[in-house]
């Protein structure tokens, strides 16, 4: 599964996204609320929840959904999000197992649970690397 099909490919996104440059226009242009929906449900969170791991407040979660679209932050976070969960898939390979190490405190990261970290790029950076060892089979 790709942060394509995570996202919920053509249905939601609209065009096919086949480099970084067309992921870019994407996001600048701010995606469909429903992205927030299916990643959510790909990681068995709810909305809300998956939301507030972003970053994104209670009242931002009821704007954005009210308006349908999110800006271009938000969309960025969201598709950091999915990435890092594809990246997850092609380690564990059963998105059960992926969205267990999800939402698991894990001692790489300070006993914070990979989900916790994806509202910074910093946090993100740090799920990846630790996947990175995980498939390369590094301690972790």
């Amino acid at each position: 599964m790709t942060a394509w099909e995570i996202l919920g490919g053509s249905n939601v996104l609209g065009a096919k996204a086949e480099s970084n440059l067309a992921w870019h226009r994407l996001i600048t242009r701010g995606f469909s609320f429903r992205t927030v929906g299916k990643a959510a449900e790909t990681l068995s969170l709810g909305d809300r929840s998956f939301a507030g791991f972003l970053g994104m407040s209670k009242s931002t979660f009821d704007r954005r959904k009210q308006e349908g679209r999110l800006d271009a932050d938000e969309s960025e976070r969201v598709y950091r999000a999915a990435r890092l969960f594809a990246e997850a898939l092609n380690v564990f390979e059963v998105v059960d197992k992926a969205a267990k190490w999800f939402g698991e405190p894990n001692r790489g990261l300070g006993g914070h649970r990979p989900v916790e970290m994806l509202a910074t790029e910093v946090g993100s950076r740090e799920v990846e690397n630790i996947l990175g060892r995980l498939l390369y089979g590094g301690y972790s």
